[in-house]
């Protein structure tokens, strides 16, 4: 039988490689519904659970570093016994390969890219496609510099960005194709060192953006924003590089 916290204890983190599993993610996603962290032994879960008025549109978001059938089944039971009606383990990066058929689970396929950052810069560089140098060589000869976000100010600017961004694919996909996190979400992430925010400018107009999730030896790249206005200057392909540079140098 699992432990239920809504404050995790301070040996939670230790073990987990998975940024969607650690404190500090819990935590910050506390703005998005309540959190609920799991734990029987070594298998643990953090929960999101978002509750609505009409309890038929309740759901939960799951993040968890076992997917054995019995742990599962805990949790299953766990939301099923709160009422919620629908959940979802894990999300577009991070999920099971497969699930127990009796637990009435759908298995929703999806590719992520991983790079193993021990290899050298040079063999990296060689592997990308050849578009994608071309556009790393356009954004750095028009001049584009991309920082790491260190400050709350800039934080804030990396948000409106984000919005303007929402509003964009929004309005291109439909209301419900895109749900930006709250402004707290982004700032407990950026004062807890829970991952790492890459600006990129244009002089001194910041137009691009992108927040990297790390955990132990692990960065997850998890959201980004653009000025469609300076679309053409090829920033997000800088932003990549230079995150991947950063991150080889402080050895994830």
């Amino acid at each position: 039988m699992f432990e239920i916290y809504s404050i995790p204890p301070e040996s939670w983190n230790e073990g987990i490689n998975n940024p969607f599993l650690l404190r500090n993610f819990g935590e910050a996603s506390k703005s998005e519904g309540k959190v609920v962290y799991l734990q029987d032994g070594k298998n643990k879960a953090i929960i999101i659970i978002k509750k609505k008025l009409i309890n038929i549109f309740s759901r939960a978001q799951i993040f968890t570093n076992s997917y054995e059938s019995s742990f599962l089944k805990e949790i299953y039971d766990y939301l099923k016994n709160k009422g919620i009606p629908y959940l979802r383990i894990g999300n577009n990066m991070d999920g099971p390969h497969n699930v127990e058929p009796n637990l009435n689970f759908n298995l929703i396929k999806r590719n992520t890219f991983s790079i193993d950052l021990r290899t050298s810069l040079d063999e990296l560089w060689k592997n990308f496609d050849k578009k994608l140098r071309n556009a790393i060589r356009k954004a750095e000869k028009g001049g584009i510099i991309v920082q790491e976000l260190k400050s709350e100010d800039d934080l804030k600017k990396y948000y409106a960005l984000s919005l303007e961004t929402e509003r964009e694919i929004r309005q291109k996909k439909g209301r419900k194709s895109f749900s930006l996190q709250g402004y707290s979400f982004f700032y407990e992430i950026f004062k807890n060192n829970g991952g790492k925010f890459f600006l990129a400018r244009a002089k001194d107009e910041i137009i691009a953006g992108a927040l990297f999730l790390v955990a132990c030896d692990k960065s997850i790249y998890f959201h980004s924003c653009l000025s469609r206005t300076y679309a053409d200057k090829q920033a997000p392909s800088l932003i990549q590089w230079e995150a991947i540079k950063e991150f080889r140098k402080i050895g994830l």
